[in-house]
Formats: C-alpha cells, sequence, structure tokens
C-alpha cells in the first residue's frame, strides 16, 4: 500500500524546513523518498519532481486523484497516503476520453494521441474542414495540429453523431461526465453543412465547490458568473450534489449537461429531481413545471441565456425556492450593465438626482441609474478560474456602489 510519513528535519526556526514523503509507484514494490520543502504546493511538486522521475503522471492521494492546479502545501498532505500511476505518452485518456475521440476520424485520433502530453489538462478541440487542428490546453494554451477534417468526414460525423436539426450532441459514458460536440454550419442554421466541431470536455471534480457550501447551508441562493471555461458547470455539478444530500432539488438540466443523457442521473447526482430539455426554448417551462408539481426547496439551473430565461430563474427565487444558477460574464458589473441579466439582482431604473441626493450619495452625475428592487441571489461569485474567484455577499450594496460608478466589495475564495 501507498504511504508517506512526514518528520521535520529542520533544527533552527529560521532555516527552511522539509519533511520526508514516501510515494509509492504502481509498478514498483518498494516507494520512493522524496526531501519537500514545506512552502511547495502539490502542484508544484506534482510537475516538478514527481514528473522528473515517472514523466507524465496521475498522483493519488487517499484514492483522491489530485487536481492539476492543486495549492494545497505539501506540508499539510505530507502524512497521507500517495501513490502514483505512470501514463506513457498516447496512453488512453482519463475520464473516457480515449473513448470520446472516436468521433473524429482515424488520422485525426492518431495526431490528438501523439501531441497530448497531459490529457488532465485537455479542455477542448476544435476542428475544421481546411484549418489545422486545434487543442486548448488548460495552462499551456492553444496548440496547432497539421491534421485537417475533410468535408466528407465533416458530413460523416455530423449524420452519426449529431441529430437532425440540432447543433449540439451530448456524449454520455457511463459513469463519466456528459462531454460537448457542437457543430459549426455554413450557413449557420440547423439545415447548413458541416464545416466543424468543438468538442469541449466535461468533468466533475468532489468538493471542488467546498468554500461556498456554506451558503447552501444558510439557504442562500447563488449566482456563478464566469466566461466560458471558467468552470462553472464543475462547480454547479459539485454544488448539485452537494445539495442533493441534505434537500429536496430539482435541475433544470439541458442536453444533459449537468446529470447526463440516461433515464438515470450520474452516481454522484443520484437525489436530485431531473428535467431533461432537449430545446433550450423549454428551459423556463421546465422550470415553472418543477415549482408548480414538484415542490423543490432547490433550484439548479445552468446558463441563463435569454430573457425568458432570467424571467423563470426570478420568478423561482420569490417564489421562497432557493436558486443556483449560471450567467455567462466577467464579473457582477457585467451583469448589472447587461439589460437582460440585471433583472438577476434586483433590476434598473433611470433616475434624476437632486443637488441634495447628489450630495449624499457622493454621486459624480446628475443621472444615473439606481436598483428598482431586491436582487433574486444572495450571494454572486466570480468565476476566474477553478483556482480562484470572488464572492459578493452584500448584493444589494454592491449593486448600488456599481450604478453609481463605484468599485464594490468580494472575497476571495481560496481552493
Amino acid at each position: 500500500m501507498a504511504w508517506t510519513s512526514g518528520n521535520d528535519t529542520a533544527s533552527d526556526s529560521s532555516q527552511s524546513r522539509t519533511f520526508s514523503v514516501l510515494v509509492q509507484d504502481t509498478k514498483s514494490e518498494q516507494p520512493t523518498e522524496f526531501t519537500v520543502d514545506e512552502t511547495v504546493t502539490v502542484a508544484r511538486f506534482v510537475s516538478g519532481s514527481l514528473e522528473a522521475k515517472y514523466g507524465p503522471c496521475t498522483v493519488i492521494v487517499n484514492k483522491v486523484r489530485t487536481k492539476p492546479g492543486d495549492r494545497r502545501l505539501m506540508k499539510d498532505l505530507a502524512a497521507e497516503k500517495w501513490v502514483v500511476v505512470e501514463k506513457k505518452r498516447g496512453d488512453i485518456l482519463p475520464d473516457g476520453k480515449a473513448t470520446v475521440l472516436k468521433v473524429f476520424p482515424d488520422h485525426i485520433q492518431a495526431a490528438l494521441k501523439a501531441a497530448v502530453t497531459d490529457p488532465d489538462a485537455i479542455d477542448e478541440i476544435y476542428v475544421h474542414v481546411g484549418q489545422e487542428t486545434t487543442v486548448k490546453d488548460r495552462y499551456k494554451g492553444l496548440k496547432r495540429l497539421s491534421v485537417m477534417l475533410t468535408a466528407e468526414e465533416a458530413l460523416a460525423m455530423t449524420s452519426r453523431y449529431v441529430s437532425p436539426h440540432h447543433n449540439v450532441a451530448k456524449l454520455c459514458l457511463p459513469g463519466d461526465a456528459p462531454h460537448r460536440l457542437a457543430v459549426m454550419r455554413l450557413p449557420c442554421s440547423s439545415t447548413g453543412k458541416p464545416v466543424g466541431f468543438t468538442l469541449r470536455f466535461s468533468r466533475w471534480v468532489k468538493d471542488v465547490a467546498q468554500p461556498l457550501y456554506k451558503y447552501i447551508d444558510e439557504g442562500k441562493s447563488i449566482l456563478l458568473v464566469g466566461k466560458p471555461c471558467s468552470g462553472k458547470s464543475t462547480v454547479l455539478k459539485d454544488l448539485a450534489r452537494y445539495c442533493s444530500q441534505q434537500h429536496t432539488t430539482a435541475v433544470i438540466d439541458y442536453m444533459g449537461e449537468l446529470c447526463g443523457c440516461d433515464p438515470v442521473p450520474y452516481k454522484f447526482v443520484a437525489n436530485v429531481k431531473r428535467f431533461l430539455v432537449a430545446d433550450r426554448a423549454a428551459q423556463p417551462a421546465a422550470v415553472l413545471e418543477a415549482i408548480a408539481h414538484h415542490g423543490p426547496q432547490w433550484l439548479i439551473v445552468d446558463e441563463l441565456m435569454s430573457q425568458e430565461d432570467v424571467e423563470a430563474a426570478v420568478d423561482a427565487a420569490t417564489r421562497g425556492v432557493s436558486v443556483i444558477a449560471t450567467v455567462h460574464a466577467d464579473s457582477l458589473r457585467t451583469v448589472v450593465n447587461n439589460k437582460k441579466s440585471v433583472e438577476l439582482v434586483g433590476g434598473r431604473q433611470p433616475v434624476i438626482l437632486a443637488y441634495q441626493e447628489r450630495m449624499e450619495r457622493n454621486a459624480s452625475r446628475k443621472a444615473c441609474n439606481e436598483r428598482l428592487g431586491s436582487p433574486a441571489f444572495d450571494v454572486v461569485v466570480e468565476l476566474h478560474s477553478l483556482s480562484y474567484w470572488y464572492a459578493i455577499e452584500d448584493v444589494p450594496s454592491a449593486v448600488d456602489r456599481i450604478h453609481l460608478g463605484e468599485d464594490y466589495d468580494a472575497h476571495m475564495k481560496p481552493i
């Protein structure tokens, strides 16, 4: 069994303190001893010491695989059981990714397996007729491969994986997160000629949303704000898991994004009331259906896109249901400045301030906007990546300050 031991080897408090860590390789009978400085993070230890010895590898601590960007300190995990699983170049990709790659033609599959050295870091793959294949790595950015998709291959992929009159297919595998294959057509319509595909990998990371659990315990509605690929859906899955363990939870699941496409949801969200929506236009009706007939304490909705989506989420929050939802934006300020999403945080109305009011509010302009009502969400979380985010706990005050053109308070949540 893999194991570690931690002993302080420094006698002087002014000197660097180190720990002896024993790591078991699954292909070796004897553990290897590493001397680690107490200031080193798990990510640095893995990418430095372990990969220097074993090459690209998977590291498991007490049966839990570490994240590539794990910022925990080694000194806090020195006494845990460590095991390293070697991965050869081109081996099977984790979390069903090797199976998912079979959607591509053989020559593109071969190029991807040869070029990818850290499969865990892949966020998306983009192929297009007559263009180089693009791989988006979470840490290294974009990588171009010389292989290209042909028009015939694009047509074959569409007919095999994408339903007629749809532009998105969910690649749902047993026990795995649902990956998303989106087709690009020319012209841009459900009947256009397919010319390209974007394959986005989905993932579920247990306890990734742990800093936000306290808000669920307090019954506070949460709005997750972030750019595409910032980790909103990943965090939302873990919140759905945690929430469903304690409360009656309804999940509005567009195309199986959160719970999978099978009749039985994935095990990590096995207790939710899942409403599978095939058409995004039907999402607002599903929200009302869940509230009216299924009595959830919590409602979880991914990607509020349209005005109708926003109105349905606000309506749910005003009916006594706690809501967790996501919206595309880079900050709360962007949400407030958007005429659709601003309804989530109280709406807005234009006002003309009298001189006395301008002095009392310390406002620099005579004409400005002000909040129309109470925000539907108690907490707004700005996700910049899975490594860090900011929580705004006093949403009314923050929104008011944004309307006045001022900065607002946000607290960083460590991961």
